[in-house]
């Protein structure tokens, strides 16, 4: 939890999200996923005072192949 204002009397919600990875390595290469916010919570990141609030980032995920040595 944070606060919107100097007097700490705009309280910011807590937000809890999930984030989630899986990899897999064979034979010289690999792949990976990685997903944040896997259930797409809205959710208030931060305040710069009582009308200026900024919501967070929702659902991302990326997915890579690479060679490994």
């Amino acid at each position: 939890m944070s606060y919107a204002d100097n007097a700490n009397t705009l309280k910011v919600p807590g937000a809890t999200t999930v984030d989630a990875a899986v990899r897999y390595d064979h034979d010289g290469w690999g792949i990976s996923l990685n997903v944040n916010n896997v259930f797409d919570e809205r959710y208030v990141a931060g305040c710069r005072g009582a009308e200026t609030c900024g919501y967070g980032e929702g659902r991302t995920a990326l997915l890579k192949t690479y060679l490994t040595f």
